[in-house]
């Protein structure tokens, strides 16, 4: 429990789509009196956020309509209104919220995953750059929902290293991002 108050090691998990787009607003007045680390994401748009994305040429009418988008335009604009809604210079956090529920489907994304995953491995990507700049990389549900060794086909694995089996690839895919 003491942790838990300890601004040390407390940190409070929201985003811009909860409590259909009001979390974040209403986190910022309690985030101004205590000193937590927040993590918020990118990704989901709320009705109002999508038509605000549109008019600021953030996203397209067709991205606001599938009510998803982790283009870099977008996840540019929806950092910068986080950091609004939150009342903070900068973003403690972001998570890319669901990536792996993309358009074309999950092996479409999990292969473009796996790709971006065997770069790190090799010292390569962005995520050996983002720690190269003392950020730290996470993932939420590395393993998506544990179903990502059902759906890892032997082409996915081979993407890795093709003398694994789909759950050693799995869990060599998700250790660049838990470290």
């Amino acid at each position: 429990m003491k942790a838990a108050t300890d601004p040390t090691t407390a940190w409070v998990d929201t985003a811009p789509n909860y409590l259909g787009g009001r979390a974040q607003p209403l986190l910022a007045p309690v985030l101004a009196q205590h000193p937590l680390q927040v993590s918020t994401k990118v990704r989901f748009l709320t009705g109002q956020s999508a038509k605000d994305a549109v008019s600021e040429g953030a996203i397209t009418s067709d991205d606001a309509e599938h009510g998803h988008c982790l283009s870099s335009p977008y996840v540019h604009w929806q950092c910068a209104r986080n950091r609004t809604e939150l009342g903070r210079d900068r973003l403690d956090l972001v998570f890319a919220h669901n990536p792996e529920r993309t358009i074309g489907g999950p092996y479409e994304a999990l292969r473009d995953t796996f790709t971006a995953f065997a770069r790190a491995l090799d010292g390569e990507g962005p995520i050996p750059q983002v720690a190269d700049l003392g950020w730290q990389v996470y993932a939420s549900a590395p393993l998506f929902g544990s179903d990502l060794p059902h759906l890892a086909t032997r082409e996915l694995t081979a993407l890795l290293n093709p003398d694994l089996t789909a759950v050693q690839a799995c869990l060599l895919a998700a250790a660049p991002a838990l470290g």
